[in-house]
């Protein structure tokens, strides 16, 4: 069986999510297509599409807005070619909006992927059924359409390829009597990272909290103005290798992610892939993901203290 898929492939360095996808696909007899604006050529097979803000993926359409409204007018296209040969299309929904605020030229390639793709969505992908009710209220545009329960995979035998793992805590010159907790990957305004600063700033106990990433120069900044002078935290600002990444979530008692708005989470799950417990909100897919792997490996905001990490002391 072949699908046509929107985006089928990534940057080596961004979120592994679709390779791992890709390979899963292909183990059960499906092979992915890369869907292409660069092609007017329609094809007649399933079409998948993930992330809407994927169109302003790429140098070009990063920087030229009409290069992402052109990809937004081909994915439309192909969309309703689908549905015209009876073929489905299918919408996996990672976000219930995008991570960044996008300008009044995106926001309205945005909008017009809501008014001309969603509804011609058949059948939606959600990561846990939690999900579902916010979704619905969010993209009304999908009402008709059905809802598969398809979990997000975990990075266990991603990340294996890249062992051994450097030891990051010797790195940063930590002894085992100072919990390591980290912020890993992206950094972006609603992970809260700049919040968590500040709350970590009034512990009058022992932890040392590394963030890693790359991200908004501003706010990067603003971050680093925060921990200056203060050696219980290090700053790597930097583009993270997928080993660099698995070596920091193996070497922490604890990764923090104090998202202000989410629905799922691929950080999460690459932080447990490693046995790494996270703290997290109790919200969308991360309830399920709590129930499904419990709170030992998963402390909510309004659940149990994260005081321990399997059994071994993490604020005592």
């Amino acid at each position: 069986m072949n699908i046509l898929m929107y985006p089928a492939r990534v940057h080596s360095l961004d979120n592994p999510f679709i390779s791992i996808l890709a390979d899963g696909l292909k183990k059960n007899g499906i092979t992915p297509h890369h869907f292409t604006a660069n092609s007017l050529v329609k094809r007649k097979m399933p079409f998948h599409v993930h992330w809407l803000e994927g169109i302003f993926w790429g140098k070009l359409s990063a920087r030229v807005t009409p290069a992402a409204q052109w990809k937004a007018w081909r994915i439309v296209e192909q969309a309703r070619y689908a549905r015209q040969n009876g073929q489905p299309v299918v919408w996996t929904v990672h976000n219930l909006q995008p991570h960044e605020s996008p300008n009044p030229a995106k926001a309205n390639a945005i909008a017009y992927l809501r008014r001309h793709f969603l509804p011609l969505v058949t059948d939606l992908v959600i990561m846990a059924p939690s999900s579902e009710d916010a979704i619905r209220t969010a993209y009304p545009e999908v009402d008709g359409a059905r809802a598969h329960v398809v979990p997000h995979p975990n990075y266990t035998g991603f990340f294996s390829v890249f062992r051994p793992f450097t030891d990051v805590r010797s790195a940063l010159g930590l002894g085992d009597a100072t919990p390591l907790l980290c912020c890993v990957g992206k950094i972006r305004p609603y992970k809260g990272i700049s919040e968590t600063v500040d709350l970590l700033k009034q512990m009058d106990r022992p932890f040392h909290l590394l963030i890693a990433g790359d991200g908004d120069n501003s706010y990067c900044a603003e971050i680093s103005e925060k921990i200056a002078g203060d050696d219980r935290f290090t700053f790597q600002k930097q583009m993270l290798s997928h080993k660099e990444v698995a070596s920091i979530f193996s070497s922490a008692d604890l990764a923090i992610f104090n998202f202000q708005s989410i629905l799922n989470s691929g950080s999460v799950l690459a932080a447990l892939s490693q046995d790494t417990p996270v703290l997290c909100p109790n919200a969308n897919a991360l309830v399920d993901l709590r129930e499904a792997v419990g709170s030992d490996w998963v402390y909510s905001f309004n659940g149990p203290s994260p005081s321990r990490r399997c059994g071994r002391p993490w604020t005592h």
